[in-house]
């Protein structure tokens, strides 16, 4: 008897170890708030007579932010379709509009992410329409932060706030005339609705407003509330989070070398073929279809022109080394695919030269081509850029096809010495059609060059080139 309840305490003591350290290891804990997410860039880019609209958005590790995340993407392009859709048929106008969105990572760690997204809507008015939203979620509790979960109850936060901003926007620079003392008391009261757009930083909890008066609207005011000004009225959970902030945790799953892949290129490359096609792989990189199409470029033994976006390359930096050591073409493709017809010279400036700046952080090269989204270009554009603007002479609108097949037969009907042919990574089944792609190309006889290598007879020298508005075969 002793023996049989003996051996039954060690089953039940096993069992309970067991399931602890099943638990844990599953990262489900509820004391785990140190959790750690991988991020990674998602686009959705289309074009169309009426619209165009480029939509940049994180997605983690953490199925929960994911969706919450999604939700928002397609209710703000739904809203975007439907008021474009509305705007035309009332005023019965051609134009085109452009909706674009990005994202800044503010906050990731300590259990608690914070991402900042910026809408901008243009429905072709004189100034384009600009939004600030934020999400913040508490990885511990698997739902969104609301500004009340931060504060001690007994703390008055709501009173302390509102006297801390009122305080910081009556000297605010951006704050014009028209946006007095009276907008200021009226908008910042003592209350929940006062504080609903804010997030985290390193430097503390930043509020959001946009003052308006019944002329106008003023850009998004930030206020920030420093962390010391926190301490004693915030929960401490979150006063640590603060402390702790490490705002880029980006993807860790693309950290091969580049000597990994591409080993054999250039055996392959001097092929002798009769036809010549320069294939460009735009939007990206991407973290499937990039890989895939460096792979099967180096079984084929041919060289492609990469036409990336700025805002995907700290996501993917080893991604963007591997295409660059590999021998292939890497250009400039903007920051976030903004219509660059559409800014001031300014912003276009912006847009170029952040991009080509960090493309030359890594990999030591500056991009000597440029592509504009969508393809549209003007003399501004030209000048700003003061490089080679290239267009395609067949843009496969990936987004518009509804299978891999339809997306290979319209490319083999394209198909033809000299051609330049652009696939946008970011769309959807281009991952698989790369290798059946190049396979039927490469049955065909055609040889896979790099943009500036397919025009090296007519333009020897790219780097001193002067600015061309197109090349076309």
């Amino acid at each position: 008897m002793i023996i049989s309840i003996t051996i039954l305490l060690l089953i039940l003591l096993t069992a309970c170890s067991t399931a602890s350290t099943d638990k844990k290891a599953s990262g489900q804990s509820e004391g785990n708030k140190d959790t750690q997410l991988n991020f990674e860039i998602e686009s959705i880019i289309e074009e169309y007579e009426d619209y165009r609209l480029a939509v940049h958005y994180p997605q983690t590790s953490n199925d929960q932010l994911n969706q919450i995340i999604l939700d928002y993407v397609k209710k703000n392009i739904a809203n975007f379709k439907q008021d474009s859709y509305q705007l035309k048929q009332e005023e019965n106008s051609k134009a085109s509009h452009e909706f674009n969105i990005d994202f800044e990572l503010l906050h990731t760690s300590g259990g608690i992410v914070s991402i900042e997204f910026k809408e901008v809507t243009d429905f072709g008015t004189d100034q384009p329409v600009i939004g600030n939203s934020v999400l913040n979620f508490d990885l511990s509790k698997g739902k969104r932060l609301k500004l009340a979960h931060l504060f001690k109850k007994d703390s008055d936060y709501l009173s302390k706030l509102s006297e801390y901003v009122i305080n910081q926007l009556r000297t605010n620079e951006r704050l014009e005339a028209g946006f007095d003392e009276g907008w200021i008391k009226r908008s910042i009261l003592p209350q929940e609705e006062s504080f609903q757009v804010f997030s985290f930083n390193e430097d503390g909890i930043t509020l959001y407003y946009q003052p308006s008066n019944k002329e106008k609207k003023a850009p998004v005011v930030k206020v920030t509330v420093p962390e010391y000004q926190l301490i004693d009225i915030m929960k401490e959970r979150y006063s640590q989070a603060l402390k702790h902030n490490n705002p880029e945790p980006l993807s860790k799953n693309l950290s091969s070398s580049s000597k990994d892949i591409q080993q054999s290129t250039k055996q392959l490359r001097d092929r002798q073929k009769n036809k010549r096609i320069a294939l460009t792989f735009d939007d990206g990189p991407h973290p499937i279809v990039t890989k895939q199409v460096l792979e099967e470029l180096e079984t084929y033994g041919g060289n492609a022109t990469f036409f990336v976006l700025g805002n995907r390359l700290a996501y993917y930096p080893e991604l963007v080394k591997q295409i660059a050591a590999s021998g292939h073409e890497i250009g400039n493709h903007s920051w976030n695919h903004r219509e660059l017809t559409r800014l001031e010279p300014s912003a276009i400036e912006e847009q170029l030269h952040r991009t080509s700046a960090k493309l030359e952080e890594l990999t030591g090269k500056y991009p000597r081509i440029v592509k504009a989204p969508y393809g549209h270009v003007n003399k501004e554009v030209q000048q700003v850029a003061g490089l080679p603007i290239i267009n395609n002479s067949h843009d496969i609108e990936t987004w518009r096809l509804a299978d891999p097949q339809s997306i290979i037969n319209e490319v083999m009907t394209k198909a033809e010495d000299g051609a330049i042919i652009s696939l946008q990574e970011a769309s959807p089944y281009v991952d698989k059609v790369i290798e059946p792609l190049l396979r039927r190309l490469n049955e065909e006889g055609y040889q896979f060059v790099t943009v500036s290598e397919l025009r090296k007879e007519e333009q020897t020298d790219m780097a001193g080139a002067p600015p061309v508005l197109a090349w076309l075969p």
